[in-house]
């Protein structure tokens, strides 16, 4: 099932209980019955704010992945225990930006399989502070000036079209790639049932991050520099 981050990524704060209360790293870590906190995976993980009962307010240092649960590692010494009331609070700008980067990746991404052989996606890598991100990939092109920038013209053309974007959820990978075997990009085999970014017309992608619901919020993006396996860009806006 999915997350609240996924389901709703605009969500910027909720008031819920705690799951579970533990350690990380040697500081306060709990896990919350409802979660907006993204782990991290393709974009870097969130950061933000738990009010707890007693009113004392603190800093989110991490988010983080384990045993299938998300944990959220508080900065400081807290009183927390399972069943405790807290109210938790995204730093929205920070989640904003990576959403849009994200996003724009997928788009770049879309563009970048329409024009190498053997195309393969091997990861994306948004900077921590939002000065750009690198997408990875493999297969066979001319690694060349003209062919990377026309990869950026074309997710720009698509950007400002202001495709919408959806989730879609499907029992099995199969049923999703049938769905969308025209713009499908993305393994053929995965187990479980499946998230997948739907650009209208563009992409479909397996993905479990955080993305806008239009092309239009991403605004232009530029590249950076390019080479046989990698391609960096930047938001312009």
């Amino acid at each position: 099932m999915p997350e609240l981050y996924q389901k709703d990524p605009y969500l910027k704060s909720v008031r819920t209980t705690i799951a579970e209360a533990t350690t990380a790293k040697k500081k306060p870590a709990v896990s919350l019955a409802a979660n907006i906190l993204y782990p991290g995976g393709g974009q870097p993980a969130d950061k933000g704010f738990v009010t707890l009962e007693s009113g004392q307010r603190v800093v989110i240092e991490r988010v983080l992945k384990m045993n299938r649960k998300v944990y959220a590692v508080l900065g400081e010494a807290a009183e927390v225990a399972a069943g405790d009331e807290v109210e938790v609070e995204i730093d929205w700008a920070r989640r904003y930006r990576n959403m849009r980067y994200h996003t724009g990746a997928h788009v770049i991404m879309a563009a970048i399989s329409r024009g190498v052989r053997g195309y393969e996606a091997k990861g994306i890598d948004i900077a921590e502070d939002g000065s750009g991100c690198a997408l990875l990939f493999t297969g066979e092109w001319g690694v060349s000036e003209a062919e990377a920038k026309a990869f950026v013209e074309a997710a720009n053309r698509t950007i400002s079209a202001g495709r919408q974007v959806l989730t879609v959820e499907f029992e099995t990978l199969s049923q999703a790639i049938e769905q969308y075997k025209d713009t499908y990009r993305g393994p053929k085999e995965m187990g479980g049932p499946v998230s997948i970014i739907v650009i209208e017309g563009w992409d479909a992608n397996p993905c479990g991050g955080t993305h806008v619901a239009n092309l239009s919020e991403i605004g232009p993006v530029e590249l950076d520099s390019w080479g046989k396996e990698e391609l960096r860009f930047h938001q312009t806006g």
